[in-house]
């Protein structure tokens, strides 16, 4: 209740709820940014959220 300055039980954990969903919107759309990198998106990650973030690259040689 005092984290998320709500004055009940109920609200605080509406709050806290509504606060996940968030944070993971947040956190799936900071993992599309040019300067994520596999580190970072350790560090944003929970116990309950795991972040994973790739980098593939493809090469296409044309030869003449």
């Amino acid at each position: 209740m005092d984290a998320l300055d709500e004055n009940t039980k109920t609200a605080a954990v509406l709050a806290a709820c509504e606060h996940a969903r968030q944070d993971r919107r947040a956190k799936e759309k900071a993992l599309e940014y040019p300067d994520m990198t596999p580190e970072l998106a350790k560090v944003l990650s929970t116990q309950m959220v795991s972040l994973n973030y790739c980098v593939e690259t493809k090469i296409d040689v044309v030869q003449s």
